[in-house]
C-alpha cells in the first residue's frame, strides 16, 4: 500500500516568535514555504538568509507569478528612490537562484525574458491559515484535504503546502524489532505510545513505523510535532480544530513530543480513538499519556557489551550500541581501526551512556579531538553535558544538559528534591534506602515514594527486577552527573551570595 504522507506543525511555536498570524498568506513553492508579512523564507521548517533587496525581489515575483516583471519595476522596488544600474539586479537574482537551488535537480523557479525582465515560472500554493491556532498541513503529493472538506460545507481547519514528514534515517541502528513489532500490533490495539527517557530514539522509530504504513493502519498518515506548544486552551482548540477537518477514512496519527502536554494529548488522543475504528494513534513521550485504550511499549536502550566480558574488536561491534558509536565516528570524519583494546574502550563509552543513542552519537562526535581514551577520561567531568549535537536539531536536543533541563522542567518541586538527593546513589539501590537518603521525617515517606514512582514513569530512574523479585533502582550515570552538576551550583551560587553580601555595620559604643 502507498502512503500518502502528511505533516501537521503547531501553530503557536513558541521558539519562533515570527511564526504567521491570522490573516497573513503564505506561499510554498517546491519545498520553500515564503511569509511575505515577516519577510522570511523557510526551506523545510528551516530559515533561509536571504538580504533585504533578495527578499523584496523575491516577494515582488511571486506577488505576480506567471507575469513578466520589468527591471526597471524591480529595481524599483529593491532600491526605493536610488538609480541603480541592470548588473544589480542581475547580481541579486544570481544569488536569489543559488538561495533555491535554481536549476538543481530540474527545480525551476525563476526564469529571464530578454529584453523585458524576470518572472517566477514555478508552481505556487497560496495559504491563509483561518486562525492562529490551527495546524498546517502538509501533503507529499500536494493534494488538499481540507479544501476538499470545505468545498463539501465543512470548515476547511487545514492550510496546505506541500512539505513531507520527517525522513526516515537511511541506516537505523538496532531498532528494527521495535518498529516491526509496533508494525505489527498497532493496527490492533490502535492507541500505543512509545515512552522511553529523551535521546532514545522514540521518534526515529515512529518515523519508521509512519513510512511504513502497509503495517495495516491504512493509506493516510500524519505527524503532529508537539515539542514547542504549551498545554492550554490554545492546544485544545487547534487540535480539535484538526481532529474536525480529518477525513473518514483509515488513517494514521503521529503525536511527537508529548510529555509537558500530558492532559490535554491524552483527552484529545483518547477520544479520538473512541470515534472512530478508522483512527490509529501512535505518540511518543517521555511519559505514557495514561488514556483509555493506550498500550505503551516502553523503547529500550541498545545493547552495550556487557562490563564482565572481555570483547574482542569483532564481538563488540555486533552490539548496536558500539555500530552506532564507530557509524557516527566515521560521519564526522574520524574513521575507527577497532583494535581489541580500542573495543573495551568503547563498550565502556557506551555502557556509562547507557546505550542512549543521542549520548553515544554526541561521544562519537569528540573521538577527532580527544581520541577514544580521552573521550573515555572526559566522561567523568562535567563537559558531557555541554557536548554539542547537531546544528538543526532541536534546542533540546543539542546536549545532553538541554536534554535533561526539558525532563527535569517538568517535574515538582518535592520530585526535584528527590531526584537530587537520589545523586548520592553510585550503584543500584532498594526503596528503603532511597527513602532514608531522601527523606527529612518520616512523614515524608509515603510522598517520597509517589515522587520516585513518577520519576520512573517520566523515565528519569531505571527500576529493574532482580531475581529475588525485589526491585533495584538506579539513576542513568548521565543523569546522575547531570544531578551532581545542579548541586554543585546550587552551592556556589550560595557561597557567591554570601560572599557579596555586604557585612553588618558594627554598632557605635
Amino acid at each position: 500500500m502507498t502512503a500518502s504522507v502528511q505533516r501537521i506543525e503547531g501553530g503557536l511555536d513558541v521558539q519562533r516568535p515570527q511564526t504567521a498570524v491570522a490573516g497573513d498568506e503564505i506561499i510554498a513553492f517546491g519545498p520553500f514555504r515564503l511569509f511575505p508579512a515577516q519577510r522570511r523564507l523557510e526551506r523545510e521548517g528551516l530559515c533561509v538568509p536571504l538580504s533585504s533587496r533578495a527578499m523584496d525581489i523575491l516577494i515582488a515575483l511571486l506577488e505576480r507569478a506567471g507575469d513578466v516583471i520589468d527591471k526597471r519595476e524591480l529595481i524599483a522596488r529593491a532600491w526605493r528612490n536610488m538609480v541603480v544600474d541592470d548588473s544589480n539586479l542581475r547580481v541579486h537574482i544570481a544569488g536569489l537562484r543559488r538561495m533555491l537551488d535554481d536549476g538543481d535537480g530540474g527545480a525551476r523557479y525563476v526564469t529571464n525574458v530578454p529584453g523585458r525582465g524576470y518572472c517566477f515560472v514555478g508552481q505556487i500554493t497560496r495559504e491563509r491559515p483561518l486562525h492562529p491556532e490551527v495546524f498546517h498541513a502538509h501533503d507529499a503529493q500536494g493534494e488538499s484535504r481540507s479544501a476538499a472538506h470545505a468545498h463539501n460545507g465543512r470548515p476547511a481547519a487545514l492550510a496546505v503546502s506541500g512539505q513531507p514528514m520527517p525522513a526516515p534515517l537511511a541506516r537505523m541502528v538496532g531498532r528494527d524489532e521495535a518498529v516491526r513489532h509496533i508494525a505489527a500490533v498497532l493496527p490492533v490495539h490502535r492507541f500505543m505510545s512509545i515512552v522511553g527517557p529523551g535521546g532514545i530514539g522514540k521518534t526515529t522509530v515512529a518515523v519508521a513505523i509512519a513510512h511504513g504504513v502497509d503495517s495495516g493502519c491504512g493509506a493516510a498518515t500524519y505527524f503532529i510535532d508537539l515539542g514547542l506548544q504549551s498545554d492550554g486552551d490554545a492546544l485544545r482548540v487547534a487540535l480539535q480544530s484538526f481532529a474536525d477537518a480529518l477525513p473518514d477514512a483509515p488513517l494514521l496519527l503521529v503525536l511527537d513530543n508529548c510529555e509537558h502536554v500530558l492532559s490535554t494529548v491524552a483527552l484529545f488522543a483518547e477520544q479520538l480513538v473512541a470515534r472512530s475504528a478508522n483512527v490509529h494513534v501512535l505518540a511518543t513521550s517521555r511519559e505514557a499519556l495514561r488514556a483509555e485504550g493506550e498500550h505503551v511499549y516502553r523503547l529500550p536502550p541498545l545493547a552495550s557489551p556487557p562490563p564482565d566480558a572481555t570483547c574482542t574488536a569483532a564481538q563488540a561491534q555486533s552490539y548496536p550500541a558500539v555500530q552506532l558509536f564507530l557509524e557516527r565516528a566515521e560521519a564526522h570524519g574520524h574513521p575507527i581501526a577497532l583494535t581489541d583494546s580500542d573495543a573495551r574502550q568503547v563498550a565502556e563509552i557506551c555502557r556509562r551512556l547507557d546505550g542512549v543513542p543521542l549520548a553515544i552519537e554526541l561521544a562519537a562526535g569528540r573521538v577527532g579531538a580527544f581520541g577514544i581514551d580521552g573521550t573515555v577520561a572526559l566522561l567523568d567531568t562535567r563537559f558531557l553535558l555541554q557536548w554539542q549535537g547537531r546544528r538543526t536539531a532541536p534546542l533540546r536536543h543539542q546536549t545532553l544538559g538541554a536534554l535533561l533541563d526539558w525532563s527535569h522542567d517538568l517535574l515538582s518541586d518535592f520530585e526535584r528534591k528527590v531526584f537530587t538527593r537520589l545523586a548520592v546513589f553510585g550503584d543500584a539501590f532498594a526503596l528503603e534506602a532511597a527513602l532514608d537518603a531522601v527523606c527529612d521525617a518520616d512523614s515524608e515517606r509515603a510522598e517520597a515514594v509517589d515522587a520516585i514512582d513518577s520519576l520512573v514513569a517520566k523515565s528519569l530512574l531505571a527500576a529493574t527486577q532482580i531475581e529475588d523479585e525485589s526491585v533495584r533502582y538506579r539513576l542513568p550515570e548521565v543523569t546522575r552527573a547531570y544531578v551532581t552538576q545542579k548541586v554543585t551550583q546550587k552551592v556556589t551560587e550560595k557561597v557567591t551570595q554570601k560572599v557579596a553580601r555586604p557585612a553588618p555595620l558594627a554598632e557605635a559604643g
